[in-house]
Order: structure tokens, then sequence, then C-alpha cells
């Protein structure tokens, strides 16, 4: 299988083959190739997603969610999927009565059948068996070899032979057998499992436990911080403590999944939900109540006026840090909103006339901004 890695063995001094150097001039009058999320902010096309969650706080049950909403097409916690997507789950630390109860509850929440959802949603328990690792190291240390091992083929012709666009793999401690301390054991790791995502120009999501130090400062990590670099998003699901009356600690329904890094759009996103009669919905200020949208929809607006007067150009789409909703974010204003309320604000305004896309740029080079409908930008041309 071609995943468009090279060979490995030259780090004990082996020769790459030549590789090839463009000169920029090349590119020039060519289209500029757009980021193609599947889901944004969470899973970007030909790439990896960590996601770590504390014990028991139901990074499973979350994942299960995503592959049901993302069949389905719908919002998974207020983020929009942009199309239908077919899913594997390649879970380890839940039999198959257990997933099964969790799959009937989150499809009653959506609606749906289990029939509807026939080859869309895929899974494997591997609970009890003896070998789920994918990659596994010959020899110790830096020098140590990575190698597909015979699941890691089977599970890549599972992707390939059902159209798999979204692969989920819980957890890395069932499916790495190296040593997470090490970066090179780290970086080989994930550039082999990154050809999974290479498949079906899809995306693979790995699901983590972080150390005990970093639940406590919050970063979500688990042995090298290689992991944080070697992926392209970062998610981190928490669990908020209470103390009841009686000062004990108490874990509540409320969850907060935070998007630590984003490496194409806007991180520091926190949504918070609730686990709510077998699945998670979205709670608080995220809801999206009527209340929630015209609130969001007036301080977008408000947020759009200030950065075109501060001279800020924005851009329409959400692949980038520089779009309005990113930008808007960052915002006091609008800092309470989740990316999907802001997202959804953003297109109801536009709906209302009351922002405006426009393009700007050479003819070769035009991009798609959007502004509020009664300011300009220098050099616009509005799109009718």
């Amino acid at each position: 299988m071609n995943d468009g890695t090279i060979d490995l063995d030259t780090r004990r001094g082996g020769r790459p083959g030549p590789f090839r150097i463009r000169d920029l001039s090349e590119l020039e009058g060519r289209e500029v190739p757009h980021r193609d999320w599947l889901i944004p902010s969470v899973l970007i096309r030909r790439s990896i997603t960590l996601f770590a969650g504390d014990g028991g706080v139901g990074k499973s049950l979350m994942c299960q969610q995503l592959q049901v909403a993302a069949a389905l097409g719908v919002d998974w916690l207020g983020l929009p999927v942009k199309e239908p997507i077919t899913s594997f789950g390649y879970y380890c630390e839940d039999d198959e009565e257990e997933v099964h109860r969790r799959f009937f509850d989150i499809c009653r929440h959506y609606g749906c059948s289990f029939r509807e959802l026939e080859n869309k949603v895929l899974f494997a328990c591997r609970v009890g068996e003896k070998e789920n690792e994918l990659v596994h190291f010959r020899g110790k240390g830096d020098f140590a070899k990575p190698e597909r091992t015979p699941v890691y083929a089977q599970v890549a012709e599972i992707v390939k032979e059902y159209g798999i666009q979204m692969t989920i793999l819980d957890t890395i401690s069932d499916i790495f057998a190296g040593n997470e301390n090490i970066r090179y054991q780290v970086k080989s790791f994930v550039t082999l499992i990154r050809g999974l995502a290479l498949i079906n120009n899809g995306g693979v999501i790995l699901t983590s436990h972080p150390s005990k130090s970093a639940m406590i400062d919050g970063s979500g990590f688990s042995g090298s911080t290689a992991w944080n670099g070697a992926v392209r998003n970062r998610l981190y699901l928490t669990a908020p403590q209470k103390k009841d009356d009686e000062g004990d600690v108490k874990r509540t329904d409320e969850r907060t999944l935070r998007i630590m890094k984003s490496n194409y759009g806007p991180f520091g996103e926190k949504i918070r939900c609730k686990w709510d009669n077998g699945c998670f919905s979205l709670s608080g200020s995220t809801t999206g109540s009527i209340i929630d949208r015209l609130d969001a929809k007036a301080k977008l607006l408000e947020a759009a006026r200030y950065l075109v007067d501060q001279g800020t150009f924005c851009i329409a789409g959400d692949n980038t840090r520089s779009s309005l909703t990113a930008l808007a974010s960052r915002l006091p204003s609008c800092r309470e909103f989740s990316f999907g309320i802001l997202r959804a604000a953003q297109d109801a305004l536009v709906k209302e006339g009351q922002l405006v896309y426009v393009e700007m740029g050479p003819p070769t080079k035009r991009r798609k901004y959007v502004r509020p409908e009664e300011m300009r930008y220098p050099g616009e041309v509005t799109l009718l």
C-alpha cells in the first residue's frame, strides 16, 4: 500500500530516493486549493485528529455519536458535518453488547433506525482479542524500526472496501506497541497511521488517555509532546467536578469538549454538553435556543462592523484563522458562543442581507470576503 511516506530505514544510513523541487513561479495562475474539512475544527481530509479524554467521561460514546451524526450528515455537538460520511470504529475498550446499547440510545436521539445506517456506520469490538496493535517496533529506542501489523492490513482493507472516510481508533494504548515517550517512535507511528486517511481522502481520529499531570494542568497530553506536533487537530474532553453538601467531590453529567489545537482553523473553542438519556446534547449558551441565536447574530454583526472599521479583511469561509467567525470568536463580545453558533449566525445574517459576500484580488487570485452591507472594502466587487 502506497501511503506517500519515505522509507524509514533512511535513519540507519540508507539513501532516500530523489525528491521533486518546485519553483514557486510554476504555481502562477493556478487555482489555490482549498482545505477540505470533513468536520470544521475537528477533522480535515488526509490528516489525523487526536481526541483525549479523562477516563470514564464518555470519549468512546462521543465517538459513536459522531459516527451516527456523520452518517446522517447532521451537526455533531453544534459542529456541522458538511456531507454524509461513512465511518469505521475500531473499539478496543468496550464489548459488542455495550456498543450495541450505546448505538441504540444514539439512534433514538437522532430519530433513525439501524437499517437507515446500513453500510454507513461500521465497527469492530476488539475487547479480549490477543492482537490489537496496528504498529509495532523491531528493535529498541530511537533506532527501532516501525512495522505495520497484519491487523493494520485488515483495517486498511476495510477502509478501502467500504469507502470509509472517517476511521476512529480507540485507543492509542491498544494499537501502539511502542514507547509513547520516544519522539521518533511517536512520529513514525502517526506517519503510518496517516496512511489510513490517504486511502479514500478521508481522516483518522485517534483516542487517548491523558496522564495524571496532564489532567491536572489541563493540557490533555500523554507521553511525548511529539503527539501534539504530529497531528493537525487535537480535542480534549473533560468532566467538571463539584462538591456536594458534605464537601465530597462529585462528577456531574456536564462535559466540556475543548479544541486544543487546529492547524488550519480556530482553536480554543469550548463546547459545553451534557450526558442525557444515553448520549450527549449541547448545554449552556451553546444550546442554540432562539435567544442565543438572536444574541449571536447581534454580537456577530457588531463584531463584523468593528473588524472592518479597523481595516481587517474577513474571509467568508470557515477554513482559516482569518475568517469572520474565527476573528469574532477572539473578541470578548463573542467568546461565549460556540463556533457552530457563530457560523449559523453568519449564514442567517447573509440570508437577511445584513452581511454580504464580496470578491477581491486580481483575476487569478480572487478571494471571497464578508462584510456588513452598509460598509465597503477598497477595490471590492459585490457578488450577486
